[in-house]
């Protein structure tokens, strides 16, 4: 998920927005983007299935969390027994949605001065937007359902583990907000693609942007095993800090004078 992330801010960041809000950079980038060529077909096409890949990734982590709380012994052997097919349905899934595109001619539309990407489909009734839409609906549902039953299997423990449940809570909160918005925006391109100007073309790409930002943040501010692995300095300096905390004490530690043989 965080590398879903990571590539979908790094194309909005290189391509998306400037082309949007930076109008001088747009003689530039007209060259390459503004035609039906294979650059253009690639950013949008890439771009749009890794927002489903996130959908399905999100989904495999519901089901993996509540796994994980319902039958804590075999959990770990059955999802490694079935990762193969798990990265396969994640890879191949998304081209349920996207293929449309690929078949499509993609081309450039104006947006505040500057150009933003669209495409007329070949197949007149497989619209992304919708297919999005659907992806979108089935994550949020999947997740809300998945952290009912965790949270309820984690609550009737004989010892509560409130702070999980605190983590928990937040980062369902916060995920289900950042999918419920972007599939609002879906609905309106699906639904009612009239309705969808100028405004609404510029303001979905902040639903993503909490989406995107939002969840891998609160994961790392919630778990210190994540922030280890991910990081890989808490360990290092604090077993450093410890070596300097036993070297001072050993150093400080007062010495027995030796009392003189008579």
């Amino acid at each position: 998920m965080i590398f879903q992330s990571f590539y979908q801010l790094s194309i909005d960041i290189t391509i998306s927005r400037p082309t949007i809000y930076f109008t001088f950079l747009c003689p530039y980038s007209n060259q390459y983007l503004s035609y039906p060529r294979f650059a253009s077909k690639f950013v949008f096409l890439s771009l749009n299935y890794s927002r489903l890949v996130k959908c399905v990734v999100q989904i495999i982590l519901s089901l993996n969390r509540m796994s994980c709380v319902i039958a804590p012994v075999t959990y770990t052997k059955f999802w490694f027994s079935k990762l193969k097919y798990i990265i396969i349905i994640i890879f191949l899934l998304p081209c349920l949605a996207v293929w449309n595109i690929a078949i499509s001619r993609v081309y450039m539309i104006s947006v505040f001065g500057g150009f933003g990407a669209s495409y007329v489909r070949r197949i007149s009734w497989a619209s992304f937007g919708k297919f999005h839409l659907a992806f979108l609906c089935t994550a949020l549902i999947v997740t809300i359902i998945c952290t009912t039953i965790t949270l309820y299997y984690l609550v009737m423990l004989p010892k509560r583990i409130r702070s999980s449940e605190k983590s928990l809570c937040i980062c369902t909160v916060i995920i289900s907000v950042g999918f419920f918005t972007s599939a609002i925006f879906h609905a309106i391109y699906g639904f009612c693609s009239e309705c969808a100007g100028q405004i609404v073309y510029a303001t979905h790409f902040f639903a993503y942007d909490f989406l995107n930002i939002g969840s891998p943040i609160v994961m790392l501010c919630m778990s210190p095993q994540l922030r280890r692995n991910i990081l890989g300095v808490q360990k290092s300096w604090n077993s450093k800090a410890t070596q300097l905390q036993n070297h001072n004490s050993f150093m400080d530690r007062p010495t027995k004078t030796p009392t003189p043989v008579s």
